[in-house]
């Protein structure tokens, strides 16, 4: 969310990347995006639930935002790539392997040297 929040405020950003947390859904303000958009997120999760992911990804496109990619991961909810949230029974190791090695290529592809 934080990710999110910063793009939309600062021009300067390239890039947002964006794990699970709350999302903006007015299209008025994503506008304001200045690069390519990643979500990740899962299935399980409440905030945002697969629904508000969707609305997300509507609002998106109804902003012209054409180069957005997004990943939702069945089995897994809320943190599910932090290893902070082990303690929390929420880290799925497998699908933070998966997420991780996703969102690294898509930085790579996105603002990788040319």
């Amino acid at each position: 969310q934080q990710s999110l929040l910063l793009s939309l405020a600062d021009p300067r950003m390239k890039a947002t990347v964006i794990f699970y947390g709350g999302l903006v859904a007015d299209p008025f303000e994503l506008q304001k995006l200045q690069g390519p958009v990643l979500g990740v997120f899962g299935n399980n999760d409440k905030t945002p639930s697969p629904s508000d992911v969707e609305h997300f990804k509507e609002a998106l496109q109804t902003a012209g935002k054409t180069d957005v990619t997004i990943y939702q991961f069945d089995g897994v909810g809320h943190a599910f790539a932090s290893k902070s949230a082990a303690k929390m029974g929420m880290y799925n190791p497998d699908k933070a392997k998966e997420a991780w090695a996703k969102t690294w290529q898509w930085l790579d592809q996105k603002l990788g040297k040319k």
